[in-house]
């Protein structure tokens, strides 16, 4: 039977393919992104309700968000991905049994994963991203984030798939450096994050779901703030000028979205995961 139809009750794949020039072999992707598993149990008595209702905000067809995550992940190695992408918000809140069920589920998959982290994956709503938030409880991720959560990348045959956090709206100088000098070494890259670039397409729809645009670039998130060149520096060497990136993988806005930044480079960002199971085949070959 198709694996398609096997895991359809629990995982909703679409597809999209991106061809290279002078790509000789093919790689599959399989990008999971939001699922916002909400482990509660172990949380202070303070904060139980709060985080139950997140749960219960996340859940979907009789399923919690952390339910379904080893579907996923257990569909990733039914269709031999070459990597997981993961884009952030894949945990609601760093409970130490949410934190645990994520490293679980990436330890035990046969599929590596790389991974960038989001603007959830590491803080309470009670103490969001605060100076606190990121001395605790982000350092816990970068085991799984090759040991750097501001930037890492894997080298995949031809490919570097290079993982960047711009989950705060901003890019950090050693997340800038690490891009740059991958940028350096020759092989077409696809980049993932949390937060999208913007574009035309994407404007309109995101603003209507958040009531801003809350993609990185001119008329969103991070651009037009004193001090944050990084972002400005990123947009152009991504949406604008030739680059080696050859993709643009992200979340974020919780729905899903494809289409060509402005210098014609792919973005494909995913829809949430965490209530139906939404995921993205990616298949990177030559161009024809």
């Amino acid at each position: 039977m198709d694996m398609e139809v096997i895991q359809a009750p629990y995982v909703r794949p679409v597809y999209s393919t991106v061809e290279v020039a002078g790509l000789t072999g093919a790689y599959t992707f399989l990008h999971i992104t939001d699922m916002h598993v909400c482990a509660w149990q172990d949380v202070s008595p303070e904060r139980r309700e709060a985080c139950h209702i997140r749960e219960e905000h996340f859940s979907g067809e009789g399923m919690t968000s952390r339910e379904r995550m080893p579907h996923l992940f257990a569909y990733g190695e039914a269709i031999r991905a070459d990597r997981m992408l993961l884009t952030g918000d894949m945990i609601d809140f760093p409970s130490p049994s949410g934190v645990a069920a994520l490293k679980d589920c990436i330890r035990r998959c046969t599929v590596p994963s790389v991974y960038a982290v989001g603007n959830h994956d590491w803080s309470y709503a009670d103490d969001y991203i605060s100076p606190y938030a990121r001395a605790h409880y982000l350092p816990q991720l970068e085991d799984i984030s090759g040991g750097c959560t501001d930037f890492h990348y894997e080298e995949v045959g031809e490919l570097i798939v290079a993982a960047m956090d711009n989950a705060l709206d901003r890019v950090s100088d050693r997340a800038m450096e690490g891009f740059s000098a991958v940028c350096r070494m020759g092989k077409p890259v696809i980049l993932i994050m949390h937060i999208p670039l913007t574009m035309d397409s994407l404007h309109g729809p995101t603003a209507a779901m958040w009531g801003r645009d809350i993609c990185m670039g001119p008329g969103g998130v991070g651009y037009d703030r004193e001090g944050e060149e990084n972002v400005r520096r990123l947009y152009r060497m991504v949406a604008l000028e030739p680059s080696p990136v050859v993709a643009v993988v992200a979340g974020h806005i919780h729905f899903g979205h494809e289409d060509t930044l402005p210098n014609g480079v792919p973005q494909l960002v995913t829809e949430l995961a965490a209530r139906n199971g939404a995921c993205r085949v990616i298949t990177v070959k030559g161009k024809a």
